[in-house]
């Protein structure tokens, strides 16, 4: 996850196949205890002493459900949904889909469970020009939202690869952190999207009002596992930059967009 960590009571399940392919552990429910503590009712290795290829997901699975002890990993096919308010850290969290394989575990041994991004980030950068009247609280004040974004993935676990499903919507992006000027969602990978922005800032003292910025960012397809950040300089305009994709991988656009603010009270 982006704190490296999982929180309280965050839900990760596990299977484990035998060596040769046959399934072992169906669906196993962990539940994080804080820091890199799982928990779970009790499990053991193979009597016949074989070792192990171990799979584990966490994810914002609503449609179908996973049955602990039932479903399998070698038919496994989810739909995971990724939520369209961001601007909770407990949101941005839900949205991110993460797999961690482990083969060849000899028994008696401690699974190391190390987890990547299946599907991709968004990142706006807001910059104010000189002479714009903007200031820094209207930046790490903003409201940015991003269209034309998949709601859903479905997870085929034959690959490790995700398809993009569900309607397309606004997502509105959070804060990389308190006080920051940089804003991002995480959003379906193997997804093709020219992005459409639109960025409210607030509280202009001198007119009571918001300025509305709205652009189209270049088409962009979303690789697994990659940070895609934009950076747009608001003036009169937009000035985009090339993104920049880093791991969660980074790339950049350098663009500029002639659209005048939009003033609303």
């Amino acid at each position: 996850k982006s704190s490296t960590q999982f929180e309280q009571d965050e839900i990760v399940w596990l299977w484990a196949n035998k060596a040769d392919g046959s399934d072992y552990i169906k669906a196993w429910k962990l539940t994080a205890q804080g820091g890199v503590s799982l928990s779970g009712s009790p499990q053991y290795w193979p009597s016949d002493g074989s070792s192990l290829d171990v799979y584990a997901l966490h994810g914002n699975f609503k449609n179908p459900t996973i049955s602990e002890g039932t479903t399998q990993w070698s038919s496994l096919s989810l739909t995971h949904t990724v939520e369209t308010d961001q601007s909770s850290d407990v949101n941005k969290r839900l949205s991110d889909l993460l797999y961690s394989q482990t083969l060849s575990v000899a028994p008696n041994n401690t699974v190391q469970l190390t987890f990547d991004h299946v599907l991709s980030k968004i990142c706006i950068t807001l910059k104010k020009a000189d002479g714009s009247g903007i200031e820094d609280a209207n930046l790490n004040n903003a409201t940015v939202e991003v269209s034309g974004i998949n709601t859903e993935v479905t997870y085929d676990a034959t690959n490790n690869s995700v398809t993009p499903s569900g309607t397309f919507t606004t997502i509105t992006l959070g804060q990389e952190s308190s006080g920051s000027t940089t804003y991002e969602a995480i959003v379906p990978s193997n997804m093709m999207v020219t992005p459409q922005v639109k960025i409210t800032l607030n509280d202009f003292p001198e007119t009571g009002k918001k300025r509305t910025f709205s652009c189209t960012l270049s088409s962009v397809t979303f690789a697994k596992g990659n940070k895609y950040t934009f950076t747009l300089t608001l003036h009169n305009n937009i000035v985009v930059s090339q993104p920049t994709i880093n791991g969660w991988t980074d790339e950049t656009t350098n663009m500029t967009i002639p659209q005048a603010p939009v003033e609303s009270s």
